[in-house]
């Protein structure tokens, strides 16, 4: 079934316009259209990975705050080569914001809960290599 799905960028802060959303199986029944597609952190994504490729944004739903399943499949997407927009839904908390962003999300489709991950302080550094940066702390100052 569709969903409209509006949220709030974390990139830019602005309201995003609203798409059509499809959870993953109505996606696959409907043949694949270009459209967002929503996704469960219990969703089986392996045989569906390069598939998802396709897709202009994904929203990824987490069942519970403490269910790291979400960080998987972004971090799994962004290395087989997502370009879409990536966005966290359901129980995430503000305070993930830094380690979702490390997985690959753009997002968060809580317009309350992006405000109060912007008032988090950021980490300046990081020294390990994630979804954003791909090369470690020591690798980039080596190399600068």
């Amino acid at each position: 079934m569709e969903k409209p799905e509006q949220y709030l960028s974390a990139e830019t802060g602005n309201a995003v316009a609203t798409l059509h959303s499809f959870h993953l199986q109505d996606w696959i029944e409907a043949g694949k259209p270009a459209a967002a597609v929503i996704v469960a952190t219990e969703d089986t994504l392996a045989e569906h990975y390069t598939d998802l490729l396709s897709a202009p944004r994904i929203t990824i739903e987490f069942a519970g705050f403490m269910d790291g399943r979400g960080f998987s499949h972004a971090a799994k997407l962004r290395q087989l080569g997502f370009k879409g927009e990536l966005v966290a839904g359901g129980d995430v908390l503000a305070d993930q914001w830094v380690f979702l962003q490390r997985c690959g999300f753009d997002a968060l489709d809580n317009i309350a809960l992006t405000a109060s991950a912007e008032t988090l302080p950021g980490i300046s550094e990081r020294y390990q290599a994630d979804a954003r940066e791909l090369e470690p702390l020591f690798r980039r100052k080596r190399s600068a």
